[in-house]
């Protein structure tokens, strides 16, 4: 539904429906930069902030949104 790219461009974050709704991983290698988890239903937006540490922003149909801090990202907060 979403992709988001962090702001050097080493990071990318997709969101969607199905089992995984969420990764984040790196561009350079492609491995994993951290889990996705809190949400009961589709993610339909994500952002990533270009402070240091890195905050990822995800809201979705459970009318949840979800702070991860990272990398790697971990779920910090949910509103």
């Amino acid at each position: 539904m979403d992709i988001a790219w962090s702001e050097d461009n080493k990071k990318i974050v997709v969101v969607g429906n199905g089992n995984k709704r969420g990764a984040a991983f790196n561009v350079d290698g492609g491995n994993k930069a951290g889990d996705i988890t809190g949400h009961n239903g589709t993610l339909l937006t994500v952002d990533i902030s270009s402070s240091k540490p890195s905050y990822c922003v995800m809201g979705g149909e459970d009318m949840e949104v979800q702070v991860h801090k990272g990398p790697p990202y971990k779920n910090e907060k949910s509103l």
